[in-house]
């Protein structure tokens, strides 16, 4: 990408920051839980393998397994999240401690999908606002695959 079309797309998204991704210095998209408390964060690429319609258990089974996903939720007891789940997702059945993180997953990744930080509609490049410690805005692109 040229450098003036770099300036051009920083400039854009400066201005439309609120409608962009926002991707914190970590490379999580964060969303707020009330029920936990807490915020919750996804990669980008978890986010996308989570489908809004259709059979998600088994995408959100895989992430619930990953450690980055493990350690947010590490210092909730069981007790806690089983009735945070159970609360925000009509009562399900919940027999592992692993399915209610499952759940956690799929809540956060449609919320994410649902709100202003996510569009489906990029097109084969992605732009993202990554907003380090300092809170300047660096544009990246993704290459999706």
């Amino acid at each position: 990408m040229r450098a003036d079309t770099r300036r051009g797309l920083r400039k854009l998204i400066s201005e439309t920051i609120n409608t962009s991704k926002l991707i914190a210095s970590d490379g999580l998209i964060y969303e707020y839980l009330d029920h936990l408390h807490r915020e919750i964060g996804l990669l980008p690429e978890d986010v996308a393998n989570v489908p809004l319609a259709g059979s998600a258990d088994d995408a959100c089974s895989e992430i619930a397994d990953k450690q980055y996903v493990i350690d947010q939720l590490a210092d909730v007891s069981d007790k806690k999240l089983f009735e945070a789940v159970r609360s925000l997702c009509d009562d399900p059945e919940l027999t592992s401690r692993k399915q209610a993180i499952r759940h956690i997953v799929w809540l956060v990744a449609c919320a994410i999908k649902e709100s202003d930080q996510w569009s489906d509609e990029m097109g084969d490049d992605e732009y993202l606002v990554m907003l380090p410690e300092d809170g300047t805005p660096n544009v990246v692109m993704l290459k999706t695959v």
